[in-house]
């Protein structure tokens, strides 16, 4: 990638003006040379705009363009003008690079040859304002790089607290783990960062997980102090406990019929039963009902909320349309019983697709 390490005796002439900000330098370079103005220098074959852009110099990179430079070319890592865009830790840069893509179709969560995203790059500089801006172009902090990776890895490498902070609030887990296991714990223990590493176990950081050749972070640690802090750190490690695991469809179905039947048991009875009191009541207003009907007490003819009774041949209650069971004298008792009614509806909906 272009960055300002490259050396001048890596780069070409056109390179080395444009890395140095000299405008002049580089029309002169493309007027009376006829340098080319996508041709590729140092290891990372980046272009003049990547190295314009990786040194900061805006007034450079919107001459390039102007003269016809290629914005949507990558270099040898895979990479765009917004990740070269990155190093000069300018905002302002980034922004005039984010555009420049957009316009020729390139998006900001464009991936690398290992699928880091600018986002990912940012974070792992520890750009933070830079991240802010990303994201409200539309990075997707969720992407992951090929090998698993995410923001927490990335900002876990070079150990920057605020990018560590900046990935946990957006989505990452302080011991979200790579494809092959690494852990951002890890990462830091790897690079001998104690600080970091300290941070990540403050955080809450899992000292206790492995990796998949079966090595946990104490045995990546190199340094004695480091190996001593991770042994506290995993003897006084309390292992989250795991949340409960959801029921099946087959399981919730059961606990809801067997509910159904705890709250309205059928006994069975040799012989019909015998209405006892029966009485007439006008039903409440709105209900749809109209003119006086009987009331007989736990009927399945009768309302189920305030217990009317339907009269033969003359205002049949309507049926609940999803369970096809519950029966309601009118919308207000349905809306009243609903809240009891919702549990059993379900249950008894999920039974009947079953048995079909």
């Amino acid at each position: 990638m272009a960055s300002s390490a490259s050396t001048e005796t890596d780069l070409s002439l056109l390179c080395q003006a444009v890395a140095a900000g000299d405008s002049k330098r580089v029309r002169r370079r493309l007027s009376m040379f006829g340098d080319d103005i996508n041709q590729r220098s140092d290891k990372y074959l980046a272009t003049p705009l990547m190295h314009a852009l990786a040194n900061g110099h805006l007034n450079v990179a919107r001459l390039l363009v102007r003269e016809g430079a290629d914005v949507t070319l990558k270099d040898s890592e895979g990479r765009n003008i917004i990740h070269s865009s990155i190093y000069s830790r300018q905002v302002a840069l980034t922004l005039w690079a984010i555009e420049q893509c957009a316009a020729k179709g390139v998006g900001v969560n464009d991936q690398d040859n290992k699928g880091w995203t600018s986002l990912m790059l940012s974070v792992n500089r520890g750009t933070i304002d830079i991240c802010t801006l990303l994201l409200s172009k539309g990075s997707d902090p969720s992407i992951r790089a090929n090998d698993g990776q995410g923001l927490i890895h990335g900002a876990a490498v070079r150990g920057f607290e605020r990018s560590i902070d900046f990935a946990l609030a957006h989505g990452s887990n302080v011991d979200d783990v790579s494809s092959n296991g690494v852990t951002a714990l890890m990462l830091c223990v790897e690079s001998g960062n104690l600080e970091a590493s300290c941070y990540l176990l403050d955080l809450g950081a899992d000292p206790t997980l492995t990796h998949s050749s079966g090595q946990t972070a104490f045995d990546m640690a190199k340094s004695d102090e480091m190996k001593s802090l991770l042994l506290k750190a995993t003897e006084a490690f309390t292992p989250k406990k795991p949340s409960a695991t959801p029921l099946t469809p087959a399981e919730m179905l059961s606990i809801l019929l067997k509910a159904n039947e705890a709250f309205n048991p059928k006994k069975p009875s040799a012989t019909p039963p015998t209405p006892t009191t029966t009485t007439t009541r006008t039903p409440p207003a709105n209900t749809g009902v109209t003119g006086p009907v009987s009331l007989v007490k736990k009927d399945p003819k009768s309302c189920d909320t305030c217990g009317l009774m339907e009269v033969v041949g003359e205002n049949l209650f309507p049926i609940c349309p999803i369970c096809k069971v519950a029966k309601y004298c009118g919308r207000e008792c349905q809306k009243a019983d609903w809240k009891k009614h919702k549990p059993l509806c379900a249950g008894l909906r999920m039974k009947r697709k079953k048995e079909n």
